[in-house]
């Protein structure tokens, strides 16, 4: 039988993907469901709070990816339920119940409080944006087209969707897409030729920025929106990625301490008796320093967090409590035993 590392990347692996496509449907729902109209007659009339309204920017968008997370959630509790080691001499059945209700508040943590958190985020980054275009001076037109994206006509209702809006965005990648428009706008030779330096662009509209850049002149409003769409809609697909590992990451690891803990009460032994070791990930092309640092950290019982160089405390590797420093896309991993000796040194 493969370890329980390696099972537990398989189901990563297997339960990424559903999150993920969840989370962008959310945003494609949250997009067709605004109210095109009224948010330009709110921007019209500089009423923000209307303006988000129109946006209906509802948490209830969210329903299949906080489904897939409660999934995923479970996945993994029945997982760490089957490896938990036997205790010596006797047979102990361990099964893992989502209607503890411990586990029912562990469940809300990671999936109902998430959404709120990702609906929050949305609404701030919204208002960002509104503020910004009324900095700039920009139309209301502009401004609502901008955070909705364009109607893609057609016969089906994929293409009946709109696209290259800004809603769904984080507050740093509104500002990326921004940035790109105005350098696009500028016909600032120096400030267009920074657009091809920007990584998520789409290369196959080069040849038009360059041409830009040789002729003096700025991009045509029309091109503009169509670059800086593209560029929205792949700075969203990174976001649905990082947002799909960190979140499935987060309801793996709160299962495994949960099932753990359910499983522990059947021993007889107490949370003393259980060992929580720190596994590095990796960490891809830029790893975590501190997360290095920490690999191979053990502590002692349930209850005890890690305490990370930085003096960042967390009960486990994604726990939420690190923030987006310590939680963002990381794939550390945690052991967790129990020391049936315990008591007995």
């Amino acid at each position: 039988m493969a370890s329980l590392r390696a099972q537990i990347e398989e189901l990563l692996a297997a339960y990424e993907p559903r999150v993920q496509a969840a989370f962008l449907e959310a945003i494609a729902d949250l997009r067709n469901g605004i109210q095109l109209r009224m948010l330009i007659e709110a921007l019209e009339r500089q009423d923000i709070d209307a303006a988000i309204e129109a946006l209906n920017l509802d948490p209830g968008a969210y329903a299949r990816f906080q489904l897939a997370l409660q999934e995923t959630f479970t996945a993994a509790g029945q997982l760490q339920s089957a490896n938990i080691p036997q205790p010596p001499g006797k047979r102990v059945v361990f099964r893992f119940g989502v209607q503890d209700p411990e586990t029912e508040r562990v469940i809300r943590r990671v999936t109902a409080d998430r959404v709120t958190a990702i609906n929050e985020q949305d609404k701030q980054a919204a208002r960002a944006a509104i503020l910004a275009g009324f900095q700039q001076g920009q139309h209301p037109n502009r401004i609502a087209l901008d955070l909705a994206g364009r109607l893609n006509r057609g016969r089906n209702q994929e293409q009946n969707q709109r696209t290259g809006g800004i809603v769904g965005l984080s507050e740093p990648q509104q500002a990326y897409v921004a940035s790109m428009r105005d350098r696009l706008l500028s016909g600032d030779p120096a400030e267009m030729r920074k657009v091809l330096d920007m990584t998520r662009r789409d290369k196959r509209y080069d040849a038009i920025v360059e041409k830009a850049i040789k002729d003096g002149k700025p991009l045509s409003q029309e091109d503009a929106a169509r670059l800086t769409g593209r560029y929205a809609d792949r700075l969203l697909a990174l976001r649905g990625e990082t947002i799909a590992r960190t979140e499935t990451g987060m309801a793996v690891m709160a299962a495994r301490m949960d099932s753990f803990r359910q499983g522990l009460a059947k021993t007889g032994y107490p949370v003393e008796a259980v060992t929580r070791k720190w596994r590095h990930g990796g960490g891809g092309l830029e790893p975590r320093l501190l997360h290095i640092q920490m690999n191979n950290k053990t502590v002692q019982g349930m209850t005890t967090p890690f305490v990370l160089p930085d003096g960042t405390m967390m009960m486990h590797p994604l726990d939420p409590a690190g923030g987006a420093k310590h939680v963002a896309n990381c794939t550390c991993n945690m052991e967790i035993n129990i020391r049936y000796d315990y008591g007995l040194r």
